[in-house]
């Protein structure tokens, strides 16, 4: 039947019918291919997506295998009257029919149980063969009118349905939708449990259920529902465990098994959309309430209503690519010679974008000026004072040394000095000049000595040089110990005043010069970012931990409070703009450049 006489007989029929509100006739060309639109009325009326959702709907469930051709009863969607009926020519589904009834006029039709096998057959002669088509069409209207009654008993439940379905449609991501359309769907229908899975890798892994349960697939209430899963989308149809009376005889080895673990009836119904299942929801309710043919029918109508949601939530989540390689594969093409091309220009074309070229590299601070305190002579640790993170003043006494042997021998100079001036004045009285000379330079050297010991006594209080913090020397732990001249106890920086120290690798060392900018991020503020200029790049390289590097100073713009010196992070310095591909790849070039030049290439 042509397009322009299924146009003229859905406007002929439903104006002279005041029940119905709307229509559209929906057909497919061939199996599996896109439903296109044939007919709408009123004409000018933009097509309503419900009547649109439902043709679609019955158009896909005729495209199952597990229908076997088998005639479809009519379908009720929502609680606004909206039929679906599939068109046949011969044994083949070619379409739909879809109306949308007025609730108010619903009553004025009946018998529609009777009947509610009946379809819509398309003949397949030509256009000769209309007024007999058109018959066959106004069958299924009838059949859709009188079922207004039917919808609206169900009234209260669709209402409920298509609330839920736009709940679904408002949510952002499909395990969000899942969860809401599981949830939903326990309530309206009147389950313990509803799951849902989707097929990955061949096999149904469940993502939400409405008992609040995890849903992830290491769950094994999951795993075991995922198993009843499979086992009704490998066969491509409804199963339900107690089997409804005159069904065919199904494998349902993990229905059962879930059944008997749990004490409860089970449905599983397959998620179809374009003829492809891509999913399934398991519904559980305690074993004396079984569900029953028409138990199923509505869970079916359901499902078709909520399934083509989540199956677009979930094709929006894939990656671009997962989703490039299914529309090539549904449309039968191949990646040509010119998809490569197109693909390799644009992956050149990526890798000359010119990006910031960072080098990092391990950075610490230290302080701008490092004083080591040392021991003044040899000697023993009397006591200490400060331990290292201490602020100091200066001239602070920071430990002291034992000194007794020190006022020992004070007191032995202070008796030979008193001597050797005796002795210079008995030469003075009885006028001996040589004596008197003599007496005199041991006298002053005396003297010298004692002054060298009262010295050494001040020096024996460590002091600090200047105000700072101890960075280094925990002499607490070394009371008692002997020091000798020269060594160091204890290193001093001022407060506030640091520099940075980055350790560049040499592979890196020809990219920096002073002046350029970094960024800091120590271990202790994490989240703060110092920003730095170099000032000065060490020319002379250090080994240390089988790293070879260059030592890079910075200058801190500012600090924290909470900066101490001897705080490790890591630095990046902009080294300027390069391109995408060298950014990632030279050191991969250089790495192979070496070894053929040491392989004598």
């Amino acid at each position: 039947m042509s397009q322009s006489n299924l146009q003229t007989w859905l406007e002929d029929y439903c104006t002279t019918r005041s029940s119905i509100a709307g229509g559209v006739i929906m057909v497919a060309t061939r199996a599996g291919a896109t439903p296109a639109l044939a007919a709408i009325w009123p004409r000018s009326a933009r097509p309503d997506m419900r009547l649109l959702a439902a043709a679609t709907a019955t158009i896909e469930q005729q495209s199952l295998p597990a229908n076997g051709g088998q005639q479809v009863a009519p379908k009720r969607y929502g609680n606004e009257g909206v039929i679906s009926l599939p068109l046949r020519r011969r044994s083949d589904s070619i379409g739909a029919v879809a109306f949308q009834m007025h609730a108010a006029n619903a009553d004025s039709h009946a018998a529609a149980t009777s009947t509610s096998t009946t379809t819509a057959t398309a003949n397949s002669n030509s256009d000769t063969n209309a007024n007999t088509n058109a018959a066959n069409v106004a069958n299924v209207a009838n059949v859709a009118a009188s079922a207004g009654t039917a919808v609206a008993r169900q009234q209260p439940a669709a209402a409920a349905i298509l609330k839920l379905h736009t709940k679904v449609l408002s949510c952002d991501s499909l395990a969000e939708a899942a969860a809401s359309a599981a949830g939903g769907l326990a309530s309206v229908l009147n389950y313990n449990r509803v799951a849902i899975g989707m097929l990955e890798g061949g096999y149904c892994r469940v993502i939400a259920q409405s008992s609040g349960t995890d849903g992830g697939s290491g769950n094994a209430l999951a795993q075991a529902i995922g198993r009843a899963m499979d086992e009704a989308v490998s066969q491509a149809t409804t199963l339900a465990l107690p089997a409804p009376s005159g069904g065919r005889a199904r494998i349902t080895l993990a229905h059962a098994e879930l059944a008997r673990r749990h004490d409860a009836a089970l449905c599983t119904i397959p998620l179809v959309r374009a003829g492809s299942i891509f999913g399934a929801i398991t519904v559980q309710r305690p074993r004396d309430q079984p569900i029953d043919a028409a138990a199923i029918e509505r869970c079916e109508q359901f499902v078709s209503l909520i399934g083509p949601a989540l199956d677009l939530m979930r094709a929006n989540e894939r990656p671009w690519h997962a989703r490039l390689r299914d529309r090539l594969r549904a449309r039968g093409a191949q990646p040509g010679p010119w998809l490569l091309a197109v693909t390799l220009v644009a992956a050149i074309a990526g890798l000359c974008i010119p990006v910031d070229y960072w080098v990092g590299a391990p950075a610490r601070l230290e302080g701008a000026i490092q004083r080591a305190v040392v021991a003044p002579t040899d000697g023993f640790l009397k006591r200490a004072h400060v331990r290292p993170g201490d602020s100091v003043r200066a001239d602070q006494v920071l430990a002291e040394m034992v000194d007794q042997d020190l006022e020992l021998e004070q007191r032995k100079l202070e008796s030979e000095v008193v001597q050797h001036e005796n002795a210079v004045r008995g030469a003075l009285a009885r006028g001996d000049r040589t004596l008197y000379a003599t007496s005199a330079g041991r006298a002053d050297a005396a003297a010298a000595q004692l002054a060298l010991n009262e010295e050494q006594r001040l020096r024996s209080r460590i002091r600090a040089p200047f105000d700072g913090v101890v960075i280094k020397g925990d002499l607490s732990q070394s009371l008692g110990a002997p020091v000798a001249r020269g060594e160091v106890l204890l290193v001093v920086a001022p407060a506030g005043q640091y520099r940075l120290i980055v350790e560049v690798d040499e592979r890196d060392i020809p990219y920096l010069k002073p002046g350029m900018l970094g960024a800091l991020s120590l271990s202790a503020l994490p989240g703060s970012r110092l920003d730095f200029r170099v000032s000065r790049i060490t020319p002379l390289a250090t080994a240390r931990d089988g790293r070879n590097f260059f030592e890079v100073e910075g200058k801190l713009d500012s600090l924290p409070a909470t900066a101490r010196p001897g705080l490790q992070g890591v630095a990046k310095i902009h080294a300027g703009e390069r391109a995408f591909g060298w950014v990632w790849g030279h050191r991969a070039l250089d790495w192979a450049r070496l070894k053929l030049w040491s392989l004598g290439g």
